[in-house]
């Protein structure tokens, strides 16, 4: 019980973010598909985007302490690799589909591949 808890506690703010996404979104709804497609594809963006942590940990310049290593490791090393893995999903699902017809269907995919990605990482 007490797990089936933990796990509607990390999944309930991403689940709000996208209901507000989609309430914000609601004159031109995009459709339901490509949204858990996407949320899916958030999701599976994690295991890249730790393959690439995992390589770059074994950079010297990673083993720094402290603040300048956590710092490292923020903006040098995970940042980079997340948010790249992240936009490579997007990019490859989004771009040429035929419901991408306007400038704010990319912040509603983009913010809903970002959900998905943050819904597993809340669920580790």
């Amino acid at each position: 019980m007490q797990l089936l808890l933990l796990l509607v506690l990390a999944l309930l703010p991403p689940a709000l973010f996208l209901v507000y996404i989609m309430y914000m979104d609601r004159n031109e709804p995009e459709p339901w598909g490509l949204i858990l497609l996407l949320l899916l594809l958030g999701g599976l963006s994690c295991l890249p985007a730790i393959a690439a942590e995992t390589l770059l940990d074994m950079l010297p310049l990673f083993a720094a302490g402290g603040l300048t290593g956590a710092a490292l490791q923020s903006f040098i090393q995970i940042a980079p690799a997340e948010e790249l893995s992240k936009f490579l999903f997007l990019f490859l699902a989004t771009w040429k589909h035929r419901h991408f017809t306007e400038e704010n269907d990319g912040i509603v995919y983009g913010g809903t591949v970002a959900l998905g990605f943050a819904a597993l990482e809340n669920i580790f």
